[in-house]
């Protein structure tokens, strides 16, 4: 039986893992890698944790945007 490599980690399969076909280039190829279950837990978890860094990100831009009208407003009633 063949054991790929994990392209992540480089170590060898001992079971099947999981396989991640890069984005087709100008030629319509594709690159596939292949992963451990381990390295796709690891990707499983940056997901998650991106998905948390873009939902603060949202909420910052929310509570400046309330903050910036706050300073256009006291700005406006200043010149008043």
């Amino acid at each position: 039986m063949i054991k790929p490599i994990c392209d992540y980690c480089q170590k060898e399969l001992d079971e099947f893992g999981g396989l991640l076909l890069s984005p087709p280039d100008e030629s319509n190829k594709c690159q596939k890698f292949h992963i451990c279950k381990l390295c796709y837990q690891k990707l499983e978890q940056l997901k998650e944790e991106n998905e948390k860094l873009k939902d603060e990100i949202k909420k910052l831009k929310h509570k400046y945007m309330e903050l910036d009208e706050k300073y256009i407003r006291l700005i406006s009633d200043e010149d008043s």
